[in-house]
């Protein structure tokens, strides 16, 4: 059992209604699923029809993955998703600390590190279970691992990440999903350190930063103002 205190803040489509010294007791449930993927860290994970999707991932002494698995909830199952090439003959390669978004019926991965960097784009057609590299335009973010995105009507949102020769990135990207158009994005106000393996998630229309290599602060985008606070 852990115990958290929420913070009233000025700041967001709405406040909490809890004092600021109030407790919020959270309790974990320890959740034992039949036929889980192997051990594994630096995966991407995300939601469609209510189940978790979960793609790649290291597995340490240099192995890679670039499965797909599923987690039923009713039953607390896990499957192998049997993914196929598309008709480019495109399949992922193995890759780690990528970032994943699911929209619509896609899985859309960006990034990650398959022995190298890289900023390649692709996307899981969910329904057909097939693979396609996504011919995106603009300027893309440059090749980094261990980055966040998130979704955000339909546009995946990217920020930070490690860079070649281990370079830090503070910058921050939309792609349009629709159209594949990349753009980067100059936020104003007080915007997060360089850092990458922090967290970003949607609340509203806000984008919420946290962690990372380089800062304890948790940091605030109205994406629709696109300026930063750090709260």
């Amino acid at each position: 059992m852990a115990s958290a205190t929420a913070v009233e803040s000025g700041v967001g489509p709405e406040k909490s209604s809890l004092r600021p010294d109030t407790d919020v007791t959270v309790v974990w449930d320890d959740v034992e699923a039949a036929f889980a993927p192997s051990q594994r860290k630096g995966c991407a994970i995300g939601v469609w029809k209510g189940s978790p999707i979960l793609m790649g991932g290291d597995g340490g002494r240099g192995i890679r993955f670039n499965d797909v698995h599923v987690l039923h909830m009713a039953t607390m199952t896990w499957s192998e998703m049997r993914c196929h090439e598309g008709p480019d003959g495109f399949f992922p390669q193995k890759i780690s600390y990528h970032a994943m978004v699911i929209w619509r019926h896609y899985a859309v991965v960006f990034g990650g590190y398959d022995n190298n960097h890289t900023n390649e784009t692709r996307r899981l057609n969910l329904e057909t279970q097939t693979w396609e590299r996504c011919w995106t335009r603009g300027d893309a973010p440059e090749k980094r691992y261990g980055h966040s995105m998130c979704l955000w009507r339909d546009q995946a949102i990217v920020m930070g990440g490690q860079g070649i020769e281990s370079a830090l990135c503070d910058d921050l990207y939309f792609l349009d999903l629709v159209t594949l158009q990349w753009t980067e994005v100059r936020a104003r106000g007080e915007r997060p350190p360089p850092s990458c393996y922090h967290t970003m998630s949607i609340w509203g229309n806000y984008a919420i930063a946290y962690g990372g290599t380089d800062s304890p602060d948790i940091f605030l985008l109205d994406l629709e103002e696109l300026f930063w606070t750090r709260i």
